[in-house]
Parts: structure tokens; C-alpha cells; sequence
């Protein structure tokens, strides 16, 4: 189904052939990828949904996977991939693997063992990493490349007994990670727990209605509290740190008059050649001195993003 996000009218809906689980939207196609379950031949389809027409498009079959994880779907739009958390059907034991699919083909491009079942699975393209929650021994919020399956960090969130399913988000713009669940002095509410993702620091933890789910970041709208307003969009960047050059991966696609500025901690605006295609600004910056950098781009529309990297 199709929802309008400031009213809750149903738009649009149409009929699967199976259960269609862990959609992503992935900006620069504007599709939505994710999987489906055949329960006649015990299979899963990779498939994407075009928005507005809810058209499902059947990408390639999935024999191989078994068992898929809860809220492990993600799209990396940096490299057109989608990644979830999943068993082998030949696999053995308590086993899971961390896929990445090309999104165009369906290929899988590599499938490493993880070291546990993980949820919530975002996608951090500053980081590089899927960031999520792992539930053993402790909650955990964990960052996992899902080139190798090997944790690069976990922080121990003793605050948390685990999450809602569907329950999390990531936000882009200031790095943080979004779940809801109950929490260790409350296990009675639930909470929506808000940790930075570079340090694993829980920054907010807020009760809410226990028949919350499922939620995302919404752009436009002062009715979700971790929305943004209708003047802006989000972008995010890779790499990050950054060397002399970066790329700004923007939610909207961009005029040729978009205006970008590139400014120091001081507010020294900083010299940078800006390349712009699609919904990318391309930016190379030569050899700046390491630190913290600000991107302040501005449409001819009048819609703006911001953020920031570092310079190594």
C-alpha cells in the first residue's frame, strides 16, 4: 500500500503473489527493492516496487536463502546494492550471512558469515558500514562491513532490552541511529532510543505508544518529531573521512544552478571545484588541512541541505 504521509490516505494498493518484506527505497533509481516470499515454492524473489504505480518487477529468484532475518533489509546507494541478513539454505546450525545483491541484476556479489542474527540493519554511508542491533549477549548496536561480515564496532546498550519489529532508522543528516523498543527500567513502555552512530553514545530515549512501528524519517512535515521541514532534503556523503576528494549523495535530484558552499569550523568559506549530476555533487578540494568541514547546497527552488565530513 501507498499512504499519503500527512493524512494516512491509502493512495494506492495492489496484490502480491507473496509476502513482501524489508523494502528500501533507494534514491538514485527511485525504486524500492526488497524481497519476496513464494510460499508454494518456498522461495525468495529479489524484486522492486515502483512508487505511484506499486508495480513489482521480479529482479531475479533466490533459491539459496533460507531464512531471512527481521528488519535486515538495506540499500547502499553508493555502490547500487542491497543488503540483508540471511541463512543459506545448505547452511547448518544457528549460521546467518550478510548478502549484498546488485541491484540491477540480482547477483549476489558476496554473502560473508556474520557472527550472529542482527535487525534493524540501516545502511551508514559515511561509515561505510551496516549499522544495527545485535541482541547477544547483551543489546548491542553494532557496525558490521558487509563486505567481510565483521563487526568494526559494537557498543553495549545496557539501557535497552532489544527493539520493535520494524522499528528502526537511520538519519543521514546528523548520524544517528532510531529504534524503538522497551527499555531495562521499563520493560512494561516502549521507548525510542536515538544513539550517535560514531560513538554508540545514547543521546535521547523518549517513551512512545506501544503500537508505534515500522517508522522512517518523513522530509516535509512538523508532525513527525524527527521529520524535517519543508525547505529541505537529506544528502549524505562518501567517502567520509574524505581526502581531496567527496561525493554528496542527495534524496532529490539537483538543478544545474544548485549553489554549493564549502566552509571551515572558522566559517571560512573554502575553495572547492563542484560537479554536479543527477541527484550527486561532486566535490574536489585538493590537499585541505585535516579537520571538520561544512556543505551547504541550495537549489534554485529554494531547497537546501546541509552537513559534514572530515579531512583526513
Amino acid at each position: 500500500m501507498e499512504i499519503d504521509g500527512l493524512t494516512g490516505t491509502i493512495l494506492n494498493s495492489t496484490v502480491t503473489a507473496g509476502d513482501l518484506m524489508e523494502l528500501s527505497f533507494h534514491v538514485p533509481t527511485q525504486k524500492l527493492y526488497g524481497l519476496r516470499f513464494i510460499s508454494n515454492g518456498s522461495y525468495m524473489e529479489f524484486v522492486s516496487v515502483t512508487p505511484n504505480t506499486l508495480q513489482i518487477t521480479v529482479i531475479d529468484t533466490l533459491p539459496q536463502v533460507g531464512t531471512v532475518a527481521s528488519t535486515s533489509g538495506v540499500t547502499d546507494a553508493t555502490l547500487g546494492r542491497y543488503i540483508f541478513n540471511g541463512a543459506y539454505t545448505t547452511d547448518t546450525g544457528n549460521v546467518m550471512r550478510m548478502y549484498s545483491i546488485d541491484i540491477i541484476t540480482g547477483a549476489i556479489i558476496s554473502d560473508p558469515f556474520t557472527s550472529t542474527s542482527t535487525s534493524g540493519n540501516e545502511f551508514s554511508q559515511a561509515l561505510g558500514l551496516v549499522i544495527c542491533l545485535e541482541s547477544n549477549p547483551v543489546p548491542s548496536f553494532t557496525g558490521i562491513n558487509p563486505a567481510t561480515g565483521l563487526a568494526v564496532f559494537s557498543y553495549p546498550l545496557p539501557n535497552a532490552l532489544g527493539m520493535l519489529i520494524p522499528s528502526s532508522v537511520f538519519n543521514p543528516i546528523t548520524g544517528d541511529y532510531i529504534f524503538a523498543g522497551p527499555a531495562a527500567n521499563d520493560p512494561i513502555n516502549f521507548h525510542l532510543f536515538t544513539v550517535a552512530s560514531g560513538t554508540g553514545q545514547l543521546t535521547n530515549d523518549t517513551i512512545i505508544p506501544n503500537d508505534v512501528f515500522a517508522f522512517e524519517i518523513f522530509k516535509g512535515s512538523e508532525i513527525i518529531g524527527i521529520g524535517e521541514s519543508d525547505q529541505t532534503f537529506q544528502s549524505a556523503v562518501f567517502p567520509n573521512p574524505a581526502q581531496k576528494q567527496t561525493s554528496i549523495t542527495c534524496s532529490q535530484l539537483l538543478d544545474e544552478q544548485t549553489q554549493v558552499v564549502l566552509t571551515a569550523v572558522s566559517g571560512e568559506i573554502v575553495p572547492a571545484e563542484v560537479s554536479i549530476s543527477g541527484n550527486t555533487i561532486q566535490l574536489e578540494f585538493g590537499a585541505l588541512a585535516s579537520g571538520m568541514y561544512f556543505y551547504r547546497a541550495q537549489t534554485k527552488a529554494g531547497f537546501i541541505t546541509t552537513g559534514k565530513f572530515c579531512v583526513e
